[in-house]
């Protein structure tokens, strides 16, 4: 599976992603975690509103949400329950330096314990309490899910947002910068939800959380980062680099007339060679670094 674009969400225009009655693999009611690559064009204490990113909603409430606070700029989650709230906000703020840049957030929530740790591009940023009232993340009924704003209809992401990620287990900060930068199947153990907006807002597991639209999304080929392909054929050693469709083949390659003949076909990042033997090494590159134009 490849991803070749992101989602473009602009507060202007009311965008955003839904899916009323979502399915209980999203519901998170212990503990689980939430990630996404997130590029903002504005900061929300200018925009004068925070900044939705992932949200599961109860009633008139949040059953949880992981946002961009208006108030201090800072990645926050809250999670809610029948006794009350508990809230947390990351150590590091974003600043205008951050502006078209795409950041990696995760928020490990662990409700039993009634703490919440977040990451930032893969470092440990901890976090800092400021209510701890509810013990469970409330799970049960009808219940929405949002990518790109919370359970307040104005407050809406504004920039770019891929590979969005729920989990229903603790990640570690290892497990997540194992696979930040890499392109998941949809069946990894605990994946309960999974889009990458490759020209789609389908729910790549099989937890039917397929999304609507509100407004006027785009695609972006503004992308976090790019997959690179070794591929080992005896007896030619090709290396393959597949970013935003585009093939470059490089190396020597050293085939007989009396060796199998070979077809290359690569569509969106896919490579099929036959016949002959053939090893597949999978190898990430570190994140591309794009800027949005302003």
């Amino acid at each position: 599976m490849s991803d070749l674009y992101s989602l473009d969400l602009e507060r202007g225009s009311s965008s955003y992603l839904y899916k009323n009655n979502c399915s209980n693999s999203v519901k998170l009611s212990r503990s689980g975690t939430v990630e996404a690559w997130v590029a903002l064009e504005s900061l929300p204490s200018v925009a004068g509103s925070s900044f939705g990113i992932v949200t599961v909603t109860r009633g008139s409430d949040n059953a949880y949400t992981l946002y961009i606070d208006s108030v201090d700029n800072k990645p926050t989650v809250v999670f809610n329950d029948s006794v009350g709230q508990t809230k947390y906000k990351a150590n590091t703020a974003f600043v205008g330096g951050d502006l078209g840049v795409f950041i990696h957030i995760a928020a490990i929530i662990d409700a039993d314990g009634a703490s919440v740790d977040f990451t930032k591009d893969g470092i440990d940023d901890g976090s800092n309490m400021v209510t701890n009232a509810a013990t469970q993340i409330s799970n049960g009924g009808t219940q929405s899910l949002y990518i790109g704003r919370t359970v307040t209809a104005s407050q809406l992401f504004d920039g770019l947002i891929d590979e969005v990620r729920v989990w229903n287990t603790l990640r570690t900060i290892a497990q997540i910068n194992a696979t930040k930068d890499v392109f998941l199947t949809g069946s990894e153990s605990g994946l309960k939800a999974y889009w990458i907006f490759n020209q789609s807002y389908d729910d790549q597991t099989n937890g039917n959380n397929d999304l609507s639209v509100n407004g006027v999304p785009v695609f972006s080929t503004t992308i976090p980062f790019e997959e690179l392909l070794t591929l080992t054929l005896d007896p030619a050693v090709l290396t393959l680099k597949a970013e935003l469709g585009s093939i470059l083949l490089s190396g020597t390659a050293t085939v007989s007339p009396a060796a199998a003949s070979m077809a290359l076909q690569a569509s969106l990042g896919s490579v099929l060679i036959t016949p002959g033997a053939l090893t597949t090494k999978k190898v990430f590159t570190q994140p591309k670094t794009h800027r949005i134009q302003q």
